[in-house]
């Protein structure tokens, strides 16, 4: 899973010295851009195979 190593590295919950409390801020801002993402994602495939159905 790339976009929960991602997150885990904008937290800091991947670096193993930084034993400090998550800053949810920056969780939640992480959690929006990783959906954000994955959705995007989905409907351009979603939109591809749309326009590669239409054209057979």
């Amino acid at each position: 899973m790339n976009g929960i190593r991602d997150l885990q590295a904008y937290t800091g919950s991947a670096k193993p010295e930084k034993t400090q409390m998550i800053n949810w801020e920056q969780a939640y801002a992480a959690a929006i851009c990783f959906l954000y993402r994955y959705t995007e994602v989905t409907s351009a495939k979603a939109n591809l195979i749309k326009n590669l159905s239409k054209k057979n």
